[in-house]
């Protein structure tokens, strides 16, 4: 947020009473330009609910502060983005990777598959996976294991290029990081990675 808080940033609409809003984590926004739909999006796809954000801000800032402010609650996911199974690989003398949080992948290919879904469609925080080698299985994991959530790798990853001019585009294949350890592999291994409900990604070493 603190890259957004500049003067003329933040257009802000016209209030509502609060008891007008039925609930609100089920509102729909969207985004007209010139009177053409450029995104639509769901407060449902927020990583936390409406009034736990607001429960969590009050605790660290003080509810007296908060008296008469406004809250920004925060980026939802966009409803066109589509969380899909990925991996990529990498040649091992390039260098060590331990523990990898959202990054560009510096020399590496990245695999896509599997099913693509809509964020507020799956608790991604619960998606698994079983890779196997050559038909044996060799690592397992789950999505939790990115900071909880795979969606707080990508904020992390849009936060920590900002400063330097850098930003995430409509378009971009982002990996928000991995959940599993490095696999070794070498010409001709068979890869096959199970992702259960979100199918599979298969390839070969060639």
């Amino acid at each position: 947020m603190r890259f957004k808080c500049r003067d003329g940033f933040c257009p802000i609409g016209t209030p509502v009473a609060r008891d007008t809003v039925a609930d609100a984590n089920t509102l729909t926004l969207v985004v007209e330009i010139d009177g053409v739909e450029v995104r639509r999006a769901a407060t449902a796809g927020q990583i936390r609910p409406v009034e736990r954000l607001i429960a969590e801000v009050s605790e660290i800032v003080g509810i007296g502060r908060l008296q008469n402010s406004m809250i920004a609650e925060g980026t939802v996911w966009d409803a066109h983005a589509s969380p899909m199974p990925a991996l990529f690989t990498r040649w091992s003398n390039t260098r060590k990777v331990f523990d990898t949080i959202s990054n560009f992948a510096a020399n590496a290919g990245i695999v896509t598959g599997g099913r693509p879904v809509r964020p507020h469609d799956v608790d991604l925080r619960w998606v698994g996976t079983m890779l196997y080698k050559n038909g044996v299985i060799e690592e397992t994991g789950l999505a939790a294991g990115v900071l909880n959530q795979p969606a707080i790798g990508v904020a992390w990853l849009a936060n920590k290029i900002a400063p330097h001019d850098e930003q995430l585009n409509a378009g971009d294949v982002v990996l928000a990081g991995s959940f599993t350890r490095p696999t070794p592999a070498v010409m001709g291994d068979n890869i096959h990675v199970d992702y259960g409900p979100l199918d599979s990604v298969a390839f070969r070493f060639a």
